[in-house]
């Protein structure tokens, strides 16, 4: 099972909205096949094993290890469970149960009526956390929320002068492009956008490039920023693909037969922005987003359903100091992802200055998913709430 965690994440970055899996054919301790999903649109990874096998017979002793449940249903292939009844595999050891409704038991109880062996649960724990975002949008209805954030030791994202470039290494840097590239979007806030104008790229092209939302409740933000003049230039190799987009996805060439991920710009703002502004915005090639803001804030966990309803599942937040304490403030927020560089850059106030204070005894108490992580010069920390729930949980939200 731990050999098929590791290869269900060769598919990072690639199969979203649909998750990471991985599937390995054993004999005792003797691996014959193994297979992952490999990208959106592409065979799941029990039919991925089953064509890199051969068809040749798979031995009456064989397991087959999965990290999450066989699917039950017809979608872009047919479903799992009944192909795999088709050979002769009688035992079969599942990570998790799958939680989309289409499924949810039914592909283990299919095997099963079947009169073949399922266990359920073998490393649990770590299959979930290799699909966190996946499951979050099928149990709470909403997108997960990352907080990216490079800091001093003393906890500044800039000097007193406003440079920022560079708080950490090429390496850290570096590792930070790979979380943009296996995110659905980056999120930026109007502050951000107006002081640095980022990329907000993965330095890959259309192929790598995730979407990009900028939180501007006015839309005061240039519409022509950077972020928008490559999106642009990446969506136009994607301009001979068959058909119409769907979502996130532009349906594949007739000859390729591959699907590929449209990298969306968004812009999030509050209900009934000005005309104009708008208008800039949308001759811009940017979608608008229209969410529920408070103080001139957009609502996080609105965007977090919205992105969760639109298929973009993984949300990466490149946040300032503002941006950074209002999510640590109201929620929600899954993971912190924390570079921490070994520098002092002193001044009056750290990233969570304007975060309001807390007693000792009532925290925002976290737990890092894995023990700290040399990266370069840099220490990189992941952390979630104390049991791998949320750090910052949603508001709850009326019915």
């Amino acid at each position: 099972m731990a050999r098929a965690l590791a290869v269900a994440r060769r598919g990072e970055g690639a199969t979203s909205p649909n998750p990471k899996v991985g599937a390995v054919l054993a004999v005792a301790d003797r691996i014959l096949a193994e297979g992952w999903h490999r990208r959106f649109g592409a065979a799941h990874a029990e039919r991925h094993l089953l064509a890199r096998w051969g068809g040749g017979k798979i031995p009456t002793d064989a397991v087959l290890y999965v990290t999450l449940e066989p699917c039950a249903h017809t979608g872009k292939t047919g479903p799992c469970a009944e192909r795999l009844l088709d050979t002769s595999i009688q035992r079969f050891v599942v990570a998790i149960r799958d939680p989309n409704p289409r499924v949810r038991g039914r592909g283990i109880r299919r095997l099963r009526h079947a009169g073949r062996e399922v266990r359920v649960g073998l490393l649990g724990r770590e299959a979930r956390a290799l699909n966190h975002a996946y499951l979050l949008s099928h149990r709470e209805g909403r997108a997960s929320i990352t907080v990216k954030l490079a800091t001093s030791l003393d906890g500044r994202l800039a000097d007193a002068w406003g440079g920022s470039q560079w708080i950490t290494g090429p390496v850290a840097r570096n590792e930070g492009i790979r979380r943009r590239r296996v995110a659905d979007a980056i999120v930026v806030g109007r502050g951000t956008a107006d002081r640095d104008d980022p990329r907000l790229d993965a330095r890959g092209g259309a192929r790598s490039s995730p979407s990009r939302i900028l939180l501007d409740a006015s839309l005061r933000s240039d519409p022509a920023c950077r972020m928008a003049r490559l999106w642009r230039a990446e969506i136009a190799p994607l301009a001979d693909y068959e058909g119409t987009s769907r979502g996130n996805w532009i349906p594949p060439r007739r000859a390729g037969g591959i699907w590929r991920r449209r990298p969306r710009l968004i812009a999030a703002a509050a209900a009934a922005p000005p005309a104009r502004r708008a208008a800039r915005f949308r001759n811009a090639g940017w979608e608008i987003w229209e969410l529920p803001a408070r103080d001139g804030r957009i609502d996080a966990d609105a965007l977090a359903v919205r992105a969760g309803r639109e298929g973009l599942l993984d949300l990466l937040v490149e946040a300032g100091p503002t941006l950074a304490a209002s999510l640590l403030e109201t929620g929600p927020v899954d993971r912190l992802l924390l570079f921490l560089a070994p520098l002092i850059l002193g001044g009056p106030a750290g990233w969570t200055a304007t975060l309001p204070p807390r007693r000792i005894t009532r925290p925002i108490r976290g737990r890092p998913l894995a023990d700290p992580v040399r990266i370069g010069g840099d220490l990189l920390w992941e952390i979630a709430g104390p049991r791998g729930e949320p750090l910052v949980p949603a508001r709850k939200r009326r019915k």
